[in-house]
């Protein structure tokens, strides 16, 4: 994923690493995860941090680059397999959840998440 700074974020799984390529300079720094985001996907730059998924440990998680930081979140939906993140224009994140027909929506400022169910099929169409 390439941030609006131009550097190149990328997830290292199964090493519990997120790391960033300078295109510039050719230069690489990697930012170590807690042991339980062992297998990141999907990077998602959004306002100055980097979010995640943790797809086999049914966790999401953000990095703040400036300080090194990282936090991880469970999914409050069971055996969910988070993979896939998007921001909408309000500025909410949004999660794939690969195991349920659902979506989880990841609240900006509290990092706490609730699932929604998706549709069975699309609004307006025959079954």
């Amino acid at each position: 994923m390439v941030a609006p700074d131009g550097g190149v974020w990328y997830t290292a799984n199964f090493t519990a690493r997120l790391g960033r390529l300078d295109p510039a300079t050719g230069s690489i720094k990697e930012f170590p995860l807690p042991s339980e985001a062992r297998d990141p996907h999907t990077p998602l730059f959004h306002r100055g941090k980097v979010w995640f998924t943790v797809q086999g440990s049914n966790l999401y998680g953000v990095l703040d680059p400036a300080s090194g930081a990282a936090k991880i979140y469970p999914v409050p939906t069971p055996r969910a397999r988070p993979y896939g993140l998007v921001a909408a224009p309000d500025g909410m994140i949004w999660m794939a959840l690969f195991g349920r027909t659902r979506s989880a929506a990841s609240i900006r400022r509290t990092a706490r998440s609730r699932s929604s169910r998706c549709p069975q099929r699309a609004p307006g169409r025959a079954a």
